[in-house]
């Protein structure tokens, strides 16, 4: 709510190797193995601190994760991990849980407003200058390896929300998907997120929708009133 406020726009970054040297020291008192989940390489190098950091502690066996997404997506993929975990399976089998999920997610991100991508660095001013000025929504996604698209854009902010769940329908189609979750991301946004929902349930038949508060990272970068779409399928 601070962020337009700003005269100064806030930087993100990643935690050190250390930070997650002490946290996998704190899992490994009571845990067999750790399965370690990143933001996509390409976009932080929060992955390459947390390998940096997995290769100086030897007491359980660490694998980290290139989720190669970003948000609740990212979440989603966690979640497999604590399902096969919970269903009992090895550490190998869970790791194949995990690869399945990165590799069957897709996000779209809706803006309202590029100056905040503008001033983080995310797009180059005079390409955001120029958006801006016509007053476009652009709807941002990540590719298999976790970079940054924009595969459409809108002159509206309900066009824009419509065409992200338009592509989440093709995504789920070109894969031929038989089973789907969907997750939700907002920026204090919460009626783009309520509309996400119940899209969703009548479109697609999925009640149980996953709903978070974007990060302070990706609202630092998106905005207030971004919303996010995310789907796993399978």
């Amino acid at each position: 709510a601070m962020l337009p406020d700003l005269k100064v726009h806030p930087r993100t970054s990643q935690p050190p190797p250390a930070a997650f040297l002490r946290a996998f020291q704190t899992a490994g008192k009571t845990k067999t193995a750790i399965v370690s989940i990143h933001l996509a390489a390409v976009l932080s190098g929060t992955y390459q601190n947390a390998l940096n950091a997995a290769k100086r502690y030897t007491e359980v066996p660490v694998r980290v994760i290139d989720a190669k997404t970003a948000s609740v997506a990212q979440g989603m993929i966690v979640q497999e991990a604590v399902r096969a975990i919970e269903e009992g399976l090895d550490l190998d089998a869970v790791l194949k849980r995990v690869e399945r999920a990165v590799a069957n997610q897709r996000i779209f991100l809706v803006v309202p407003t590029l100056n905040y991508l503008i001033r983080g660095g995310r797009v180059p001013r005079p390409k955001g200058f120029i958006g801006s000025l016509l007053g476009v929504k652009p709807i941002i996604t990540l590719d298999d390896d976790g970079r940054i698209l924009q595969p459409s854009k809108s002159l509206s902010e309900k066009g824009a929300l419509k065409k992200a769940l338009n592509l989440c329908e093709r995504f789920i189609e070109s894969r031929k998907f038989t089973n789907i979750r969907f997750g939700v991301a907002h920026a204090a946004a919460p009626d783009k997120a309520e509309w996400y929902v119940r899209e969703i349930r009548s479109r697609f038949g999925v009640d149980d929708v996953l709903v978070v508060e974007a990060s302070p990272t990706l609202g630092a970068h998106a905005g207030p009133g971004a919303a996010a779409v995310a789907v796993l399928g399978s």
